[in-house]
């Protein structure tokens, strides 16, 4: 029993192996895409409220 139990786990090691990396590159993809994302609507986000600031300021009011 014990050698027919090893045999099946040699036998499904390539295929697991295969299916666990690319199960590992997915959530690897995935995670550097959310990071990517986030960053750069954080950095959009700061841009912009600086900018808008900016032109805020510069701006004097009309008064009638």
């Amino acid at each position: 029993m014990k050698h027919y139990l090893v045999a099946e786990l040699k036998e499904l090691v390539a295929p697991l192996s295969l299916a666990m990396m690319a199960l590992l590159l997915a959530m690897t993809a995935n995670l550097a895409m959310n990071t990517l994302v986030v960053s750069f609507e954080h950095t959009l986000k700061q841009w912009l409220e600086q900018r808008f600031m900016r032109t805020f300021i510069s701006v004097p009011l009309k008064v009638r």
